[in-house]
């Protein structure tokens, strides 16, 4: 926000593309953040143990993969949007 008052031109997040190494169900219409790690194969895997309450296992991510509205299913190998954390400076 201070960036923007300043006159500061925002820059895109800087989403890649990744093949996903895990399976995961989710209802339409909801977007999802998963918390992943991506392994020296380029491959995105997630972390076994989900929820809100985990949030010391988040410190052992090192991405995220966002799951779209239309998205239902992701099954290993699908390509999935992942936003490396170290991109944004965390």
């Amino acid at each position: 926000l201070i960036d923007r008052l300043s006159g500061a031109v925002p820059t895109p997040i800087p989403f890649l593309t990744a093949p996903a190494g895990f399976a995961h169900a989710k209802k339409a219409g909801r977007l999802e953040y998963l918390r992943v790690s991506i392994g020296l194969d380029g491959v995105a895997h997630a972390d076994p143990d989900e929820g809100a309450a985990m949030l010391g296992r988040l410190t052992h991510a090192d991405a995220l993969a966002e799951l779209g509205e239309e998205v239902t299913a992701v099954r290993p190998g699908d390509p999935v949007r992942v936003l490396p954390l170290g991109l944004l400076g965390l």
